[in-house]
């Protein structure tokens, strides 16, 4: 089976402004913004345990600050050095799991809120 990729799809990880930002992040070696654990800046993004694929959790990302999803840009100033596993955990909404992000009050089925 061959893989065909879509020539005209818009790919945000190989965008010019990205990949230079991604690898001036990268020479200053800086721990993660997230946990402020030491990254494995060497080691490849994925690993082979037991002929699988799995993702490396130490392995350096680039990741947003202010998500792409929410209008985040690929600029240095909104790029962080990120553990893999940090940035997955992280997702592409950061304020759904912001613990500073106050929650709406339940509402009963039976009553209406106003």
């Amino acid at each position: 089976m061959t893989f065909i990729t879509d020539p005209k799809r818009y790919r945000w990880d190989r965008d010019p402004e990205y990949i230079r930002n991604r690898n001036i992040i990268r020479a200053q070696r800086r721990p993660c913004a997230r946990c402020g654990k030491p990254i494995a800046y060497d080691e490849p993004y994925w690993l082979t345990v037991n002929g699988r694929r799995k993702i490396n959790p130490r392995a350096f990302v680039a990741g947003h600050i202010v998500s792409r999803a929410k209008s985040g840009s690929n600029a240095l100033g909104n790029l962080q050095p990120e553990h893999a596993v940090c940035s997955l955990r992280s997702g592409g909404s950061e304020g759904a799991r912001s613990p500073n992000r106050i929650a709406a009050a339940p509402v009963h089925p039976g009553l209406s809120r106003w």
